[in-house]
């Protein structure tokens, strides 16, 4: 029994903090676009090597050289750091410092191309694969808060009310022993 316990309770600190990491995956990358649902492997041209077919009807994320001077949430972010000048920051003005962010992890040589089926037709050629990492949701400024408490303590009060638990069982049984003699 209690081998099922502290199996049920590590398993519970286990996952319970795998919500809070950063998407990380593979696309296709052509000019500032990344292509992101992998079709497979397949020869677009007679006679040319096999590429890496992404679909063209898929999660298509935007590549942010922050041209726009802001983070974009949803986006792939990778620029260096830089400020620009707000007139609106009282009393006089201020400048306001843009932090890097460098989500673009690796852009390899090996192409890849853009289309609704492996060796369908080629919606788009050329491209990369690249290997990004998404910043989790609460980077985002405009993002909502969701300040939940219980949420940062939900491991703390299983392992609280499992204990209340399993000693309570454990009495019960000691006691039914001690009334069966």
């Amino acid at each position: 029994m209690y081998r099922f316990f502290f199996l049920a309770i590590s398993s519970l600190f286990l996952f319970s903090n795998s919500s809070k990491g950063q998407e990380r995956g593979n696309g296709c990358r052509i000019s500032n676009t990344v292509f992101t649902q992998y079709l497979g492997l397949g020869t677009p041209y007679v006679g040319q090597p096999e590429q890496s077919y992404y679909a063209s009807n898929g999660r298509q994320l935007e590549l942010n050289n922050n041209n726009s001077a802001r983070y974009i949430c949803g986006a792939i972010n990778d620029y260096p750091q830089g400020s620009y000048y707000d007139s609106s920051i009282p009393p006089y003005g201020a400048t306001v410092i843009i932090p890097m962010q460098h989500e673009l992890v690796s852009e390899s040589s090996v192409a890849c191309v853009i289309s609704l089926q492996v060796n369908g037709s080629i919606v788009n050629a050329g491209g990369r694969v690249v290997t990004y990492e998404l910043s989790p949701p609460s980077t985002c400024s405009n993002a909502s808060r969701n300040d939940a408490p219980l949420d940062e303590y939900f491991p703390f009060l299983a392992l609280i009310f499992g204990g209340v638990g399993f000693s309570k069982t454990r009495k019960k049984r000691q006691h039914q022993d001690f009334i069966s003699l």
